[in-house]
């Protein structure tokens, strides 16, 4: 079963402050040579079922996640070039407000008792992926599940998702966000397609920042790129 619409009440640990939740952000900045790539894959006539998006953090693979998962689960009519989407199509708007029930995002849990998220992705969150690919679509076409990020998991829960990736359903997708994909298991990355992300350049970043922070003094502009490493959540 796909989560309820995603809750304000509970912090996401992919959120970043008042910036953009990656579910919400249509602009994928910079991975030009990426975008071309997989715009080339996912509209061939045969696509891989597991995606592993590796990269520093930071640099916008679970913007890109959840771009994929868009496009994948948008009518056709509403596709656009670079895997875009109408935005003010059905698809968009669903995963957008976390409600989509063909999409099912894995990730740390949160403890309400501790008020704080887990530290790693336990073995029964991957079974409920594993239990979502099993049952019967809540809409036609495509399921998706991504898993952000790969290294929460613990060896139970990487070994369950091996599992399903040895023997995937029909018309599902693995999106796996990964910011060390040197460290997942062999066996699952021999079952993935690996697309490799690089760090973001200066230019990169101080477009991110114009787009996401608005006007900022010169001084702090380029302080904040010079000390991102490439990586545009660090910059914010």
């Amino acid at each position: 079963m796909a989560r309820a619409p995603a809750d304000p009440d509970i912090p996401d640990p992919n959120q970043l402050d008042h910036f953009p939740h990656p579910r919400e952000n249509r602009t994928l900045i910079g991975h030009r040579a990426v975008l071309d790539e997989l715009s080339h894959t996912l509209t061939g006539d045969r696509i891989h079922h597991a995606l592993v998006l590796g990269g520093p953090e930071g640099i916008g693979k679970a913007t890109l996640a959840y771009r994929i998962a868009r496009w994948m689960l948008a009518e056709p009519a509403d596709r656009r070039p670079d895997l875009d989407v109408d935005e003010h199509s059905r698809a968009a708007g669903m995963i957008a407000r976390g409600s989509h029930p063909n999409l099912l995002v894995s990730q740390r849990p949160y403890d309400a008792k501790r008020k704080k998220h887990m530290t790693v992705i336990p073995v029964d969150e991957i079974r409920r992926v594993n239990h979502f690919f099993e049952s019967s679509a809540a809409m036609d076409g495509w399921r998706i599940a991504i898993i952000d990020s790969a290294e929460d998991m613990n060896r139970q829960a990487a070994n369950a998702l091996l599992k399903t990736l040895e023997e995937p359903p029909e018309k599902a997708l693995f999106i796996i966000v990964s910011h060390m994909p040197g460290r997942l298991l062999p066996t699952i990355r021999s079952r993935c397609r690996m697309i490799v992300m690089p760090a973001l350049d200066d230019a990169a970043v101080g477009e991110g920042v114009d787009r996401l922070a608005g006007p900022l003094d010169a001084e702090t502009r380029a302080m904040a790129v010079a000390l991102s490493g490439g990586s545009l959540r660090m910059a914010l």
